[in-house]
């Protein structure tokens, strides 16, 4: 497993993202970030986090593939095409009304968490 310094190293090389324009985005100084790259500092998570998620998709899918081999986006970005997946699948089935639609937009919001499939609901599981 590669260090985040290293991993956020890299893949500004290979994606040739400046440090200048990721200062830009998020407000971290010039020298915070070069004493961060180069190892004579630590930063601190909120900065990392901002520098991190400044950083376009394929770039921040490449650090994520860097840190953690077996993931390779964050884990909020996987709740989100999860749900959204599922939202576009009711959609389509036409089974998504006002209320459904609501509460998975709601499940989205907080974080994630288990969406029951209706098909499977114990209601439908009594065996009436």
């Amino acid at each position: 497993m590669t260090t985040y310094r290293d991993a956020l190293r890299e893949v500004m090389t290979r994606r040739r993202i400046s440090q200048a324009s990721l200062c830009r985005a998020t407000g971290i100084s010039a020298s915070m970030l070069s004493s961060y790259l180069d190892g004579s500092k630590d930063i601190v998570t909120d900065k990392f986090c901002r520098l991190v998620n400044a950083m376009p998709s394929d770039a921040q899918t490449d650090f994520y593939a860097l840190v953690s081999p077996e993931r390779t986006s964050p884990p909020a970005v996987e709740r989100s095409q999860n749900v959204l997946h599922i939202v576009k699948c009711f959609l389509a089935e036409g089974q998504c009304d006002g209320k459904t639609f609501n509460d998975l937009i709601g499940v989205l919001a907080m974080g994630g968490g288990k969406v029951q499939d209706p098909a499977f609901s114990s209601e439908d599981s009594s065996g009436s």
